[in-house]
């Protein structure tokens, strides 16, 4: 891509030029100026697909610069290079049509590499999504754009600006309202500059008629990001008029019980012919992510017991194709060679009796029997495909019940430990330290706390 530089500053134009390895992303460095308005006059000799401008020059700022080019030359590609980290000159930048922002004082050699290849990524998906550009103003059409923090706290502000500009979605993440066509990809480069604060999903939504916009519609599109967003956060997703009709629609009751009763017979870990059946299923049915999520948690609330499992990550993320992704990396290490696969899967329907019935201390034979298997040959199995003695993985699991009872009720200790299977108190102050490295008391006391001021404890 033929490629124009433009800066005020010698030093930094030069330096721009010789020391970035531009060809390595498909820049070709075929001009240079240090205003605007010399910067207007070759571009209009031809010859060049991306303009990257600093913004703050004499004789013609780059806003000028960029108006003018925009007017003249619809199909080039702006990027801004500028010394501000601040959302207003990333919005009027944006307004004024640049596709990314390029922050000066931030050009550490990783970070220029980093922004190079968002910069040409970010070109090809322009060059997908609008492959005629140039259209005179008024013809495009004007989407949505939900924005949501590819990773951190999910309910980070947008800078100020545009927070005001957009609306709250259920899980997480901000509706915008109004986005032009072409502005999605500029929006996500420019808010990612201004915030500072890490990297943004984008997926674009096709509103609504008026007489189709019945009620609100931000759960459905809140549901329509978890499926249709991609594991790279660089890859832009998009919700059409049609597809946001069939989300307001919830799966059949019946079919979601059908998918978790395979879910919790286990017998996928060993089948992958049933696993990719599973998979497909739930893709195409779109349950609401809360049913994946809690799922997911569920099982993950007892594998993360599990000797082979420890190390990998129980963290539920927040699109589908990323779920997808965490169970089939579970999936090695829970076919465990030590057990046949029906074996197996007998220990996994038992472990999901133990996660349901750990307070009532279901003793090791009742296990054994739910599952069909003889208590001998179920103790022979056992520890070898978990790493733990039944026992001790049970205490566990009913030291963890009476730690979410301690967190979310008032009961007194000794009631809780009843309700958690324990009938000696005194037993049970002892082993829940042995389990937490704290004391019932001492847990309640910093979990509350820890709610009461909305930060995790």
């Amino acid at each position: 891509m033929r490629t124009m530089i433009v800066d005020d500053e010698h030093i930094v134009r030069k330096g721009l030029i010789h020391t970035t390895p531009w060809s390595r992303y498909g820049f070709e460095i075929v001009a240079e100026a240090e205003n605007g308005a010399r910067a207007l006059e070759r571009l209009r000799e031809g010859g060049v697909d991306v303009l990257i401008t600093d913004l703050t020059m004499p004789v013609m700022s780059g806003f000028e610069l960029m108006r003018a080019a925009r007017e003249e030359m619809p199909e080039l590609y702006i990027v801004v290079l500028t010394c501000h980290h601040d959302f207003a000159f990333a919005q009027e930048a944006l307004q004024i049509g640049a596709i990314d922002y390029m922050v000066k004082t931030q050009l550490s050699e990783r970070v220029l590499e980093e922004s190079l290849q968002r910069i040409a990524d970010r070109i090809a998906q322009e060059k997908r999504l609008h492959p005629a550009k140039g259209r005179p103003e008024g013809e495009g059409k004007e989407w949505e754009a939900v924005l949501v923090p590819a990773s951190g706290d999910r309910t980070r502000a947008l800078p100020a600006g545009l927070q005001e500009l957009s609306s709250e979605l259920p899980g997480g993440g901000r509706i915008v309202r109004r986005v032009p066509e072409d502005d999605p990809q500029r929006l996500l480069a420019l808010l990612e500059a201004a915030d500072g604060t890490g990297s943004w999903r984008l997926m674009t939504v096709e509103p609504l008629s008026a007489g189709e916009a019945k009620g609100d519609t931000r759960a459905s599109v809140a549901r329509g990001f978890f499926y249709k967003a991609d594991s790279d956060p660089r890859i832009l997703a998009h919700l059409s008029r049609t597809e946001l009709l069939e989300l307001r629609e919830p799966p059949p009751a019946a079919e979601l019980e059908r998918l978790e009763k395979e879910w919790t017979g286990f017998r996928w870990i060993y089948d992958e012919r049933r696993l990719d059946d599973w998979l497909s299923r739930v893709a195409g049915q779109k349950p609401e992510p809360a049913w994946i999520r809690g799922l997911l948690e569920r099982s993950w609330s007892v594998w993360k017991h599990l000797k082979p499992l420890q190390g990998l990550s129980g963290d539920v993320p927040h699109t589908w194709a990323e779920c997808r992704k965490l169970v089939l990396g579970w999936l090695p290490e829970l076919r465990s060679p030590a057990a046949t696969a029906e074996a197996g899967t007998a220990i996994y329907q038992a472990l999901e009796h133990m996660r349901t019935e750990a307070a009532h201390g279901m003793l090791m034979e009742d296990a054994a029997r739910k599952v069909g298997l003889s208590r001998g040959y179920f103790g022979q199995c056992f520890r070898p495909l978990t790493g733990r003695s039944y026992h001790e993985l049970l205490t566990i699991l009913r030291i963890e019940a009476s730690a979410r009872m301690l967190a979310d009720t008032n009961e007194l200790i000794y009631a809780v430990a009843e309700q958690a299977g324990f009938k000696d108190e005194k037993y049970f102050r002892t082993v829940f330290k042995q389990v937490m490295g704290i004391n019932p008391g001492e847990y309640r006391t910093r979990m509350q706390a820890g709610a009461q001021s909305g930060k995790p404890s």
